[in-house]
């Protein structure tokens, strides 16, 4: 019988950057809300958290005619607000388009695929419109009607699905893999019971 102990700076240091990490989190998401209040409060966007990732929820209603992938002029103002808000921050920056379970097939948009895609990219060049803002950060991606926010069992849940989603990532991306050294580990084996001797002949 071997009992096995393990002593390690590692589950430690993951320990603390754990902690690290949801602090920059809530601090981040608090200096999001607090600068886009006003268009929170009207029903523009959402924000919320999930994860690792700081989520704005930019909605239709609010951002785009329906079936179509141009920016309403109105809401340009909004999205330079929050390239502001990106500069800010050093995290990467996820931009993916969303739509409900309506199918469309017009000569501009084959499917929900081509329309959810468009709208991601024409949020994701009003946000590079801004210099300061690295590109290399972002990532734009369209996923139709396959990630849901809620049920497509209503108009007010269909509406609530059809949107652009800007996530940012603080700490280490979740879907990276993880790397882990054990250069710092410390493993001793410590026997419970001596080992058997060796028969003499």
């Amino acid at each position: 019988i071997r009992q096995f102990t393990i002593y390690s700076k590692q589950n430690t240091l993951e320990i603390d950057q754990q902690k690290e990490d949801n602090d920059a989190l809530a601090r981040e998401a608090e200096r999001i809300r607090r600068a886009l209040e006003a268009e929170i409060a009207e029903g523009a966007i959402a924000l919320v958290t999930q994860g690792n990732r700081v989520v704005i929820h930019i909605l239709e209603k609010a951002s785009f005619a329906s079936g179509d992938d141009a920016v309403r002029a109105t809401f340009v103002p909004t999205l330079r607000k929050i390239s502001g808000l990106l500069n800010g921050s050093s995290g990467y920056v996820d931009v993916a388009g969303h739509t409900d379970d309506v199918p469309i097939a017009t000569q501009r948009f084959r499917s929900n695929w081509d329309l959810s895609t468009s709208r991601a990219v024409s949020v994701a060049h009003l946000l590079l419109d801004n210099p300061a803002v690295d590109p290399g950060r972002f990532t734009v991606t369209g996923h139709a009607d396959t990630k849901p926010r809620l049920p497509n069992d209503s108009p007010e849940h269909r509406a609530a699905n059809r949107r652009v989603d800007i996530r940012i990532v603080i700490g280490e991306d979740e879907d990276s893999p993880n790397v882990i050294s054990t250069e710092d580990a410390t493993i001793s084996v410590v026997s419970a019971v001596d080992p058997p001797q060796e028969q003499q002949p």
